[in-house]
């Protein structure tokens, strides 16, 4: 079931792509990011959250920041990461405020 969710999610990627729906890529990458999760692939979730969190960041888009950190704080809760694990990092992922 969750290999059908993904296919719906990178066809929309695609859509927001050729469409330029630059609006929609933070959510769509967010919600890529936790099908991934929940298919167990951990490295390919920290990557789309990752991007998602730079786009939320650049448009200075608080309420995204925030839904996309807690999403990345699930996945560090469920991999062990709370106890610092060696294998997960997300690159700058503290939200600064101004």
């Amino acid at each position: 079931m969750p290999e059908n969710t993904l296919q719906f999610f990178l066809q929309g990627l695609k859509i927001v792509d050729d469409q330029k729906l630059e609006n929609m890529r933070g959510p769509v990458l967010n919600n890529l990011a936790s099908v991934y999760h929940s298919m167990g692939m951990t490295d390919s979730a920290i990557v789309y959250f990752e991007r998602s969190l730079k786009i939320r960041r650049d448009n200075e888009d608080a309420y995204g920041t925030a839904r996309v950190l807690d999403n990345m704080g699930e996945v560090l809760l469920s991999v062990g990461g709370h106890q610092r694990s060696p294998q997960i990092s997300f690159g700058g992922a503290f939200y600064k405020s101004k």
